[in-house]
């Protein structure tokens, strides 16, 4: 039952990683879209 029990709990904590990873990965990218363009656009103003 304790081995049970941990093998739950390590499942839950993978699988909430995984779906962290999934949801924050096209954030990271729209955010570095973002600054890059706002970069480029100062860039173009000086």
């Amino acid at each position: 039952m304790a081995l049970f029990r941990i093998l739950v709990n390590a499942a839950w904590g993978y699988g909430f990683k995984l779906i962290v990873a999934i949801v924050l990965t096209p954030l990271i990218y729209l955010g570095h879209y973002v600054i890059a363009y706002y970069l480029k656009k100062k860039e173009v103003v000086i």
